[in-house]
């Protein structure tokens, strides 16, 4: 089912939703919303954002989701170390959200999130982690709970120490290379012309991870 939406207020972006940010220079366009229904509501205490620690990897496609952090201003203030991740609180949508940034490499990020993940005695629902997808096209962002993994070694990572793929998923598009291998495709850096785009980018993941807190507060 598809819903179109005019307007990205957060009333209407409540749940499961996939948002195409509007592109600078181009005529403005509705958004579209698309409904997953495997997504349950439920209040989200971790947001984990996944990536490769070291400088070699902080501007790579698969370190969007840190990229996506620093624009949100949530790489500023104290962090604390423990279980191989950085930590600290942060207010998202009004809602202290505990934020963790797993310090493992990406196919061993499983291994500090299960501490969390146990620590704090969670449900599936109440992990929330922002990660690249390959699968999505560039400039596109979404959210559903559960399914596949995609391919993802750092998805896959945390569903076999947990022993779950239920937890939530805000996904930002990255799409698929044109040719040559996907690994050397998300260990790349982005161009020039991608990078001008993650403003709208986003401010659109941002709506939607807002949406997702407030749903199940």
């Amino acid at each position: 089912m598809l819903l179109r939406v005019v307007s990205t207020s957060r009333s209407l972006l409540r749940g499961p939703t996939t948002l195409s940010p509007r592109r600078r220079g181009f005529n403005r366009r509705p958004l579209l919303a698309s409904i997953a229904p495997s997504t349950l509501p439920g209040v989200i205490r971790i947001v984990a954002l996944l990536g490769n620690p070291g400088s070699d990897y902080r501007q790579t496609r698969h370190n969007i989701s840190w990229i996506f952090g620093d624009y949100c201003g949530w790489g500023e203030g104290d962090w604390r170390t423990r279980w191989g991740a950085k930590s600290r609180d942060v207010i998202i949508a009004g809602r202290s959200v505990h934020l963790v940034k797993p310090q493992n490499f990406m196919n061993r990020i499983g291994e500090s999130l299960a501490r969390y993940y146990r620590y704090y005695k969670m449900a599936e629902s109440e992990l929330l982690v922002v990660h690249d997808d390959v699968e999505i096209p560039f400039g596109e962002v979404r959210m559903k709970q559960g399914g596949g993994l995609a391919g993802h070694n750092g998805l896959r990572s945390l569903s076999d120490r947990v022993g779950s793929r239920e937890f939530r998923r805000l996904r930002i598009g990255i799409g698929r290379p044109s040719r040559g291998s996907i690994s050397s495709y998300v260990l790349g850096q982005f161009s020039l012309s991608e990078a001008s785009r993650f403003p709208d980018i986003f401010d659109a993941a941002r709506t939607l991870l807002e949406s997702a807190i407030t749903a199940g507060a």
